[in-house]
């Protein structure tokens, strides 16, 4: 498991080796049902988990046949809610494309989210898919998202559908693409029109004329000039 996830960009052994992450592995047709869930409710009364992985769920079956499978897993499922513990279960579903409303265990009818994944076989290629089937009290894409794993981690891509399909793999990077471009060409072109107008206004304003400074008269104002006569007949008197 530890090294499955590292290989899509997950490091899953610091959190084991701090005690947070703690993996047991049981084989499932070496006793029956009862004895599976006691071992497990004995491992979540020594760690206290917050989060519990039973991956997969599906093979209970093989404890006892699918009446005790369900029986458990219903068991299960009212201990961990009892306890405040999320749970996620796996389930493998050997239905059809299309046929996903129901689990060979029934355990979607428990519970409060299920999430689909699968192979879509679309123009020679095989890509994985997700799809929120139910998602109990809280607001959900009903669209179908390719699962993109790299050395990144785990990501949804874009939706991308032509035709009313969804496209998926090298179709759908082959139209992501085409909006770059298309998105490059109309910033382009937006971006000319901004230049054109701009010089088009440059073009219609009226030319400044250099209007020269006023030359300094010498003539004196008519308040000045009357100073100057009552300053000289002053002089005059005496």
């Amino acid at each position: 498991m530890i090294y499955d996830a590292r290989s899509v960009g997950i490091e899953l052994q610091p959190c084991k080796d701090s005690g947070l992450l703690r993996a047991e592995s049981f084989a499932a047709g070496a006793v029956i049902g009862d004895e599976h869930s006691l071992a497990i409710e004995a491992l979540i009364d020594a760690h206290r988990p917050t989060r519990v992985v039973i991956d997969p769920v599906s093979a209970l079956i093989k404890s006892g046949g699918l009446d005790m499978a369900e029986v458990v897993t219903e068991r299960l499922v009212v201990l961990f809610k009892a306890r405040s513990i999320t749970a996620i279960f796996t389930a493998v579903s050997e239905s059809r494309e299309g046929e996903i409303e129901s689990t060979v265990m029934r355990v979607s009818a428990i519970a409060d989210t299920w999430i689909h994944l699968s192979y879509a076989a679309q123009h020679g290629e095989r890509n994985r898919t997700l799809t929120v089937v139910k998602a109990r009290g809280t607001a959900h894409s009903n669209q179908m998202r390719e699962v993109l794993l790299s050395n990144e981690g785990v990501a949804l891509a874009d939706v991308y559908s032509s035709g009313g399909n969804v496209l998926l793999g090298t179709a759908r990077l082959r139209r992501e693409q085409e909006v770059l471009i298309e998105k490059r060409t109309r910033r382009r072109t937006a971006q000319g029109r901004i230049t054109n107008a701009r010089r088009r206004a440059r073009n219609l304003e009226p030319e400044r004329c250099r209007v020269p400074a006023p030359a300094r008269s010498n003539r004196r104002s008519p308040r000045c000039a009357g100073e100057a006569h009552r300053r000289a007949q002053r002089r005059a008197k005496r």
